[in-house]
């Protein structure tokens, strides 16, 4: 008797394993100094299918000065989304600020906080028309010369729930 293998396993609800739930941590910091320019975060970075997607960035950071602040947006690579609905919570060491985003434009802000953010919290729904892979970025909400920094145990995790 054959069993089938990861590869071509489908489930009850007709997904294939190994695209419905994808954990990616980060591999690097990444410094931000004197920019506004995105760039990957090292890392975090899941190929998508078309289908219907729960997501959660958890991104801690160090911000050396709140002029230069912090934001993150996702980077479409292929991926055409024709929806996305998204929380963002940024954490300083005694507030926390909040905001939505429905875009589907790639690099646009999820989360944008001129100050000194120590942890930011990123989930929501997308919805993915055309395949390709999705990467988390990082960029100066401000350019400074301090540096902004996403730091090692970052995490991104993506599920098809459709």
């Amino acid at each position: 008797m054959a069993y089938p293998t990861k590869r071509n396993l489908v489930n009850k609800f007709g997904l294939t394993a190994g695209l419905d739930k994808q954990i990616r941590r980060t591999s690097t910091a990444v410094t931000a100094n004197a920019t506004v320019t995105y760039a990957n975060v090292t890392g975090l970075s899941a190929t998508v299918i078309p289908g219907t997607y729960r997501f959660r960035a958890v991104l801690p950071s160090t911000v050396a000065s709140g002029t230069g602040g912090i934001k993150y947006a996702f980077n479409y690579t292929t991926a055409v989304l024709s929806a996305l609905q998204s929380t963002a919570k940024g954490f300083t060491a005694s507030a926390v600020a909040v905001q939505a985003t429905t875009t589907t434009t790639t690099q646009t802000d999820l989360f944008t906080q001129a100050a000194v953010v120590i942890l930011t919290e990123i989930e929501g729904t997308m919805v993915v028309t055309t395949g390709g892979t999705v990467d988390v970025q990082v960029a100066q909400n401000t350019s400074n010369a301090s540096n902004t920094v996403a730091l090692l145990g970052g995490s991104f995790e993506v599920t098809r729930i459709a």
